[in-house]
């Protein structure tokens, strides 16, 4: 379990020997800048990680916290006990009804955008594409979201998840005109 995100695993990754990761593999767990990982270690070992909370988002104080966060971070121990877990969400009227299946992969979307063409980049055909952000405007999301698009990671697949997203406001910028589901809808 990684102790935080942030930045510095693209500057690291290429230099990681995974051949003793490969033989007795371990989870890998986090999110945000850990997508780097997830995504090396799904196109390169063909060995599933965990994109979740990392220890700096543990409460000090165990009593304090939420019941969303006690909830997540119970999920994560089920997760690795090999427990059955069941997600559920609020529907959202923008949601495409159906059923579909396949490897779930993605992260964090400015990551996967920066991975393009590295030998980090994955596959999306056939799979289930997760994507979330924090802290980037609306029109930057749009951008990476084309970005998918014109790539070809949004023809295939098998279905498509739109985690936590926190837009970035500034007052300075002119407003983008568009809702984080316009965009996503667009595409």
């Amino acid at each position: 379990m990684c102790a935080r995100g942030g930045y510095g695993a693209i500057r690291i990754i290429d230099t990681i020997n995974f051949k003793k990761f490969i033989q007795h593999p371990k989870w890998i767990i986090g999110f945000s800048d850990v997508t780097v990982f997830h995504n090396h270690i799904h196109t390169n070992c063909g060995v599933a990680t965990i994109h979740s909370k990392m220890c700096n988002s543990f409460p000090s104080d165990w009593g304090k916290a939420d019941p969303v966060q006690i909830e997540t971070i119970n999920s994560i121990y089920k997760c690795v006990t090999g427990e059955k877990m069941n997600y559920s969400a609020t529907p959202n009227v923008n949601n495409k009804t159906g059923f579909g299946s396949g490897v779930l992969i993605g992260g964090n979307i400015k990551t996967i955008e920066s991975l393009a063409g590295s030998k980090s980049d994955i596959d999306t055909k056939g799979k289930i594409l997760f994507v979330e952000d924090t802290g980037e405007y609306l029109y930057s999301i749009d951008r990476m979201l084309w970005n998918l698009k014109r790539s070809g990671k949004l023809a295939a697949l098998k279905g498509l998840i739109i985690g936590g997203f926190k837009i970035k406001t500034d007052t300075d910028t002119e407003p983008f005109g568009k809702t984080i589901e316009d965009v996503v809808l667009e595409k």
